[in-house]
């Protein structure tokens, strides 16, 4: 991306006093940027990010992962890439990861915002020369995160609480490209890292409501009863379904304003 292209999307992140709208057709500018969302299960929708990413104007199309080996025909200004139960290496089911990967590290290269939650972080990785492994135990519940200095300045955390619980169901963990920005972790993992200036990964499922989490903790109750746990280690507290809340609504809206920034043509 062209230095002037990134000045700008640093300009109006910056500008967070600016109230949201919604845009109209302005000379050049994108009158309807559209990000594309990688949805690998019927239950891990959009969810908590959806509104704030709405209010600023900027259209969504989903790519049903599960049921559609392409993505929708179009141009997109941004990609979001959804969590699900396949593994990063292909394992658990039969989506075509390696076409999400393509998809991308095309994204990445054309310096557009993209934004990826537990699985999406991994393929993220993946796509961008970092790698996903098998972790000797995974994560599942609400987990204490602490967020690096480094976010402090991000574009997408910063604002966030310095530790925060997070809700955590995976087996796999990240290991970001070489030159990334570690911008959060747990004591087992990464949790949040940033590649370049507008591609970031999450490892933990900051998107989740208390429906989906009550749907998943009932689909999952066999494997929460085999880890000798039940309903309450999914759906957390109301307390920390509402500081996560509070992050997922602040990160869909600065990954909007990105969004918004980059479709600024030159």
């Amino acid at each position: 991306m062209a230095r002037s292209t990134l000045a700008r999307i640093a300009t109006y992140l910056r500008d967070s006093a600016r109230p949201p709208r919604r845009w109209e057709k302005m000379g050049g500018v994108n009158t309807n940027p559209t990000v594309l969302v990688i949805q690998h299960e019927l239950d891990t929708p959009l969810a908590a990010l959806e509104p704030p990413i709405a209010a600023l104007g900027v259209r969504t199309v989903t790519w049903r992962s599960y049921a559609e080996s392409e993505p929708p025909a179009g141009s997109f200004d941004g990609v979001i890439v959804l969590g699900g139960e396949v593994n990063p290496d292909g394992t658990g089911g039969d989506h075509p990861l390696d076409r999400e990967r393509e998809v991308i590290a095309d994204a990445h290269a054309r310096g557009l915002p993209v934004l990826g939650t537990c699985l999406g972080a991994q393929l993220i990785a993946q796509a961008t020369e970092g790698s996903a492994q098998r972790m000797p135990e995974g994560e599942v519940g609400w987990i204490l995160t602490e967020f690096d200095e480094a976010a402090e300045s991000d574009a997408l955390l910063a604002g966030a609480p310095r530790a925060l619980d997070v809700l955590e169901w995976h087996d796999y963990s990240c290991t970001p490209p070489a030159g990334a920005v570690i911008l959060a972790r747990s004591d087992a993992c990464v949790q949040a890292f940033r590649v370049g200036d507008t591609t970031w990964g999450l490892q933990f499922h900051v998107e989740v409501t208390r429906p989906i989490l009550e749907d998943w903790a009932e689909q999952g109750s066999a494997q929460l009863a085999a880890r000798g746990a039940g309903h309450e280690l999914i759906v957390g507290t109301d307390v920390q379904r509402a500081d996560q809340l509070r992050l997922a609504m602040r990160i869909g809206d600065r990954f909007a304003r990105a969004v918004l920034a980059a479709a600024i043509p030159a």
